[in-house]
């Protein structure tokens, strides 16, 4: 029932279903606050929101944030670990991508967790 700044409107209002359809002609997807996702509870992750399914059945792109390293930000449930946090929700939630504070170790984490890339230089002529 808290009305965002921005638009003067509540946080159920504007991820309903009708205003997910409706920003969907203009937009490519959304970007909530983590915790609309997954409401704490205690400063552990509590169950998840059908947000991210309801957007992606709409064909829109879900980017949460805030993401961040410091113990105070991260719940319980991560152990004091952000890749175990960026594991969680890109894996297991399934949001397209994340907003952070910390671009390195989101990097990291995409680097180490990316398939095997072939890291030789290609050969930019025909073959000799």
């Amino acid at each position: 029932t808290v009305p965002t700044q921005d638009t003067n409107q509540s946080y159920y209002e504007i991820t309903s279903n009708g205003y997910l359809a409706f920003i969907r002609k203009y937009v490519i997807g959304i970007g909530p606050w983590k915790d609309t996702i997954i409401p704490p509870e205690n400063n552990h992750l509590g169950p998840a929101t059908d947000l991210v399914a309801r957007a992606h059945a709409l064909n829109l792109q879900v980017h949460p944030y805030t993401f961040r390293n410091e113990n105070s930000y991260l719940h319980f449930n991560f152990h004091q670990d952000p890749y175990a946090e960026y594991e969680y929700w890109l894996r297991e939630i399934g949001v397209d991508a994340l907003f952070t504070d910390f671009t390195g170790s989101l990097h990291k984490y995409l680097e180490w967790t990316a398939p095997h890339q072939n890291k030789e230089k290609k050969c930019r002529g025909p073959p000799a």
